[in-house]
């Protein structure tokens, strides 16, 4: 999901590595300033961590955060928030794995390409 008007670049991660102790050896500094979106796999585990590295490294509490579990399948679930109330919603909704992480503009695109979707479904 990308589009020029959008994004200037997408980063695609793990949010969970085998050892739970390596999610911090990744370098997030990096990857959150060097993307203008993220796609994050395996993350929900993490989703609090991974939400603190986007606000240290200087993602402000408005960019929009999408978390979509079971995604292409009839059951998909979607939890639409911000960097700054997605946490509190997945502690509200007991939202939980297996999910993927949308952050950044890329989450404007996916309610574009859903509204398209259902018109012509």
């Amino acid at each position: 999901m990308s589009h020029r008007k959008w994004n200037s670049s997408i980063t695609i991660i793990t949010g969970e590595i085998a050892s739970s102790n390596k999610i911090k050896q990744i370098n997030w500094q990096n990857i959150i300033i060097g993307s203008a979106s993220l796609v994050i796999y395996m993350g929900i585990h993490n989703l609090f961590l991974i939400i603190d590295y986007c606000k240290i490294y200087g993602k402000n509490n408005e960019i929009p955060v999408a978390l979509i579990r079971w995604n292409t399948w009839e059951e998909q679930e979607e939890l639409i928030g911000t960097i700054g109330t997605i946490a509190t919603q997945v502690y509200d909704k007991n939202f939980g794995p297996p999910a993927i992480i949308l952050v950044g503009p890329l989450v404007e695109i996916r309610a574009i390409i859903k509204y398209n979707y259902a018109k012509f479904k």
